[in-house]
């Protein structure tokens, strides 16, 4: 799979390729809840770093420059995982009001 430039530095990891499920129904791969999780994880250490070089930032430890670039990455990183929860509210909503 190719990756797409420019996104290295913002803290994905890749997905992990889909594979075939083995007979007993057990795979290596992680949950959805799991990447989900990790996904979470990553947004909250994200803002917890740009809270960090702020403050240093402000104390004159750390240049302005680079305050703005971590406080850039944890907004786009923050707003990529609240569109993300609003696709899944809005299927899951879409699901419940299917008629059987």
């Amino acid at each position: 799979m190719n990756k797409i430039s420019g996104a290295d530095g913002l803290g994905f990891a890749p997905l992990p390729a889909i594979e075939p499920i083995s007979a007993a129904g057990e795979s290596n791969d992680p949950s959805f809840a799991e990447i989900l999780q990790d996904a979470v994880e990553g947004v909250s250490g994200a803002l917890h770093e740009a809270d960090v070089t702020a403050t240093e930032a402000l104390v004159g430890e750390a240049a302005p420059h680079e305050a703005m670039i971590a406080i850039s990455k944890a907004d786009l990183q923050f707003r990529l995982m609240t569109q993300t929860r609003n696709k899944l509210v809005n299927a899951y909503q879409e699901l419940m009001n299917l008629r059987m």
